[in-house]
């Protein structure tokens, strides 16, 4: 019995994990990146994605690292220049990555942080990424 309480109440801290995993994501995600895929096993992420520049992909890695107390340990696997499909929705070469990061307990509050605080932002011209 106590084991199974111990399951229940295991389950019940955890159910917001993904939530807050894909919210703080959102918060820390730099202009001119995106992510293309996330992996998550146990505590251990690996995101992969498509950056404008280097500087985006810093500015991604400063804010995993130093900038969510959600997240630690972010280490850059791959960096590496790409030729872009001819869509015009990104520069002619960009910057492919893959990074691994620890996701820790976040102790903040969901619910208060999926309420948008501020009025969405205007429409990007084409060719700008979110």
């Amino acid at each position: 019995l106590l084991a199974r309480q111990k399951a229940l109440q295991d389950i019940q801290a955890n159910r917001n994990s993904p939530v807050r995993l894909l919210i703080e994501l959102a918060n820390i995600l730099p202009q001119g990146l995106v992510l293309t895929k996330l992996a998550q096993k146990n505590q251990e992420l690996t995101l992969e994605g498509m950056a404008q520049t280097n500087e985006n992909l810093s500015q991604f890695l400063d804010k995993l690292g130093k900038g969510s107390a959600c997240f630690s340990k972010p280490q850059l696997l791959l960096s590496e220049v790409q030729p872009f499909n001819a869509s015009g929705n990104m520069p002619a070469k960009a910057f492919k990555f893959s990074v691994k990061a620890t996701f820790l307990a976040c102790t903040q509050d969901v619910s208060a942080e999926a309420t948008p605080s501020k009025a969405a932002p205007a429409a990007a011209p084409s060719g700008v990424l979110h």
